[in-house]
């Protein structure tokens, strides 16, 4: 790759860059008013309701992000570089700019994943993985569970 390639490379992957953050920061923004806030109302739903509203959420931002790429994919670059470079800068800027900016305004939706995941996925993890210690010293045990007060309070 030449010199002037490497610039429109650079050119394309600054643009692109901007545009996805700009897209997914807008469209973070409006599902951020379209859906339910994360609070004690919202934990107080059934579990139907809020696996629904986690789903149409994800479902809404994979659908808008395939075919925002999908687009993006076709359309020719802003400074001519060859299929092959296009499309290695269309894979990395979207995948990485994209999501980043959609989670700029959904900390409700990571929070309702986060519950539902502590709620519904957690119990059955817990009786199988070491709940004391670390992997890092390798100090990992099995130990009494705390209860949901004492992990909050360090006790």
């Amino acid at each position: 790759m030449g010199f002037v390639e490497n610039i429109k490379v650079t050119f394309n992957v600054a643009i692109l860059s901007v545009f996805y953050t700009m897209f997914g920061g807008i469209l973070s923004y409006f599902l951020h008013y379209l859906f339910d806030e994360f609070d004690d109302k919202w934990k107080e739903r059934s579990l139907a309701f809020q696996l629904a509203d986690i789903f149409l959420e994800l479902s809404i931002i994979g659908v808008i992000a395939y075919w925002l790429i999908d687009y993006i994919h076709k359309a020719p670059p802003i400074f001519h570089v060859s299929k092959k470079l296009d499309l290695e800068i269309d894979s990395y800027t979207s995948g990485i700019f994209f999501v980043f900016a959609m989670f700029i305004f959904l900390n409700d939706l990571t929070s309702k994943i986060q519950h539902i995941y502590h709620q519904v996925v957690g119990p059955h993890f817990e009786i199988l993985l070491p709940n004391e210690g670390s992997i890092i010293d390798l100090s990992l045990r099995y130990g009494p569970r705390k209860t949901e007060t004492q992990k909050h309070t360090g006790n």
